[in-house]
């Protein structure tokens, strides 16, 4: 018969969240601690009991930026020679660390842009002064370029046509 009740009183002896005391705001370790008072649903205390628990809050991470990559050319240089300017980008990431728990994200630019010269050799005989000539694009055969005052000037074709240097124009493609 004591065994029936020590199960019955186990039982009914069920922590309660309503009394428990809440962990603190800190990102450090702290403590929660549940009451309980009354065996068997009776209102009067006849045991009290406790238990302690062991709460964790994680700390703000703010978040650092990694290290740009190397640059990227994004358009290529307008001229062939005689001077000209190509854009590059390089990007960076939040991630090093990423922002966690509240904390704040990185400050700053995502990626940075800018202009480079390039192509600057002379164009000599490639692009006479006073003549007006064309050059195919080595890479691109929706691309040529112009020569104007001793810079070859990158131009493109209308959609649909193709650079033909035997027409020195852009054509319809086949």
């Amino acid at each position: 018969m004591k065994l029936f009740i020590v199960v019955i009183a186990l039982v009914a002896f069920q922590w309660q969240g309503s009394s428990a005391i809440t962990c603190s705001y800190s990102c450090r370790k702290s403590y929660r601690t549940y009451g309980r008072c009354g065996v068997l649903g009776f209102s009067r205390c006849s045991s009290i009991a406790y238990r302690t628990d062991t709460c964790y809050r994680p700390c703000p991470v703010d978040g650092g930026w990694t290290d740009f990559t190397e640059w990227k050319e994004i358009k290529e240089c307008d001229s062939l020679c005689g001077g000209g300017i190509k854009k590059e980008k390089r990007d960076r990431t939040c991630t090093d660390p990423a922002p966690a728990y509240g904390g704040d994200d990185c400050d700053g630019e995502l990626s940075q842009v800018r202009n480079v010269a390039c192509n600057t050799e002379l164009c000599g005989d490639r692009c006479p002064l006073g003549q007006v000539k064309y050059i195919a694009h080595d890479g691109n055969k929706n691309k040529f370029y112009q020569c104007d005052n001793g810079v070859a000037r990158l131009r493109d074709c209308a959609v649909g046509t193709m650079w033909s240097q035997d027409y020195t124009t852009c054509i319809h493609m086949p």
